[in-house]
């Protein structure tokens, strides 16, 4: 194999390694669907193998969890549509979950983490280990020497706090959307 694949193979195989899990845990908090969020990461990966020649390495992250959200948001869609039948055009009960492009993406990913990074440090710690970490409670509260309840506590107020925040921050124009991207990290 050339320097060059070997080395186009290594930068894909230490993206994946690196962001698998978060990118899983979003989009399976967006389809509730073991099976559908393993194939839509697999979509994910596919197109990031397509693109990743044209992707400036810090951009990387943000542009695979805009392809993560808009394929899981096209998922739902799809699946709203198969479940109830064909809309009449003027009635898409899921038009509120229009795919974002990235800088709107950003503008609202950046928005959901500067409110997290306003949240007590206990909370943040907490938020961030269960949220964007992927650890489940039990190990947490070991960890913490923390009761399951007290780390739940800490989720809860945490939630309300970075949404309070982002709200604030954020027009009202941003509606369901900026609503579907704190599903990405908060539910």
């Amino acid at each position: 194999m050339d320097k060059y694949r070997l080395s186009r193979l290594d930068s894909f195989d230490e993206t994946y390694a690196e962001l698998h899990q978060a990118l899983y845990a979003n989009i399976f908090k967006i389809v509730q669907n073991h099976t559908c969020a393993e194939d839509l990461l697999q979509e994910v990966f596919i197109a990031f193998w397509e693109h990743m020649e044209n992707l400036e390495p810090e951009r990387i992250p943000n542009w695979l969890f805009v392809v993560s959200f808009n394929k899981s948001v096209s998922y739902i869609k799809r699946s709203a549509r198969a479940d109830i039948g064909a809309y009449p055009k003027h009635i898409d009960p899921a038009e509120d979950m229009a795919e974002l492009d990235e800088s709107e993406f950003e503008e609202r990913l950046l928005q959901v983490y500067a409110a997290i990074e306003l949240l007590p440090d206990k909370k943040k710690q907490i938020f961030k280990q269960y949220r964007l970490g992927g650890k489940k409670l039990e190990q947490i509260a070991s960890e913490m020497n923390l009761s399951v309840h007290t780390v739940k506590d800490h989720l809860k107020i945490a939630h309300k706090l970075i949404r309070k925040s982002v709200m604030q921050t954020s027009s009202q124009k941003a509606g369901i959307e900026l609503a579907l991207l704190f599903v990405l990290i908060a539910y």
